[in-house]
């Protein structure tokens, strides 16, 4: 996937999510159907099991950065940025746990949109070492 660098901004403004369950640091690229999310996993994490982060926390996190990637196209054409709703994920595989203070990087990509509904494959890497993948269905409000 090839990705141009994105504007900073404030995660806050795409997503209405709050520490300590904010899953995603910064949007760090982006294309025409996906994106790249970056995150250290803090200790205040909602969702760590034994200093480790969960499988819901990869699963939030791959979820926050499809919703930072929809949230950011919206505001770079300046529309309004609509809320969008985990309806389904399928596929997931989890092949490891990465721990507090590491760095994941998640990338997002769009396969199909029907409607209100787009789907999305997910890989999440630490150390470059592949830990969570899948596909992710998000029904976005009118």
């Amino acid at each position: 996937m090839n990705l141009e660098l994105v504007e900073q901004f404030d995660i806050q403004e795409l997503i209405p999510h709050r520490a300590p369950v904010i899953c995603v640091d910064a949007l760090t690229g982006i294309s025409e159907k996906g994106g790249r999310s970056s995150f250290a996993i803090p200790t205040n994490f909602i969702f760590l099991e034994n200093q480790r982060i969960s499988s819901a926390g990869l699963m939030e996190n791959a979820a926050q950065t499809m919703a930072i990637r929809m949230g950011y196209v919206q505001k770079m054409k300046e529309e309004r940025i609509k809320l969008g709703f985990i309806a389904s994920f399928k596929n997931v595989e989890v092949f490891g746990y990465p721990q507090v203070g590491q760095m994941l990087t998640t990338d997002v990509f769009n396969l199909r949109q029907t409607l209100n509904m787009t789907t999305a494959s997910v890989s999440t890497f630490c150390n470059e070492r592949l830990v969570f993948s899948g596909e992710i269905n998000v029904v976005v409000e009118d």
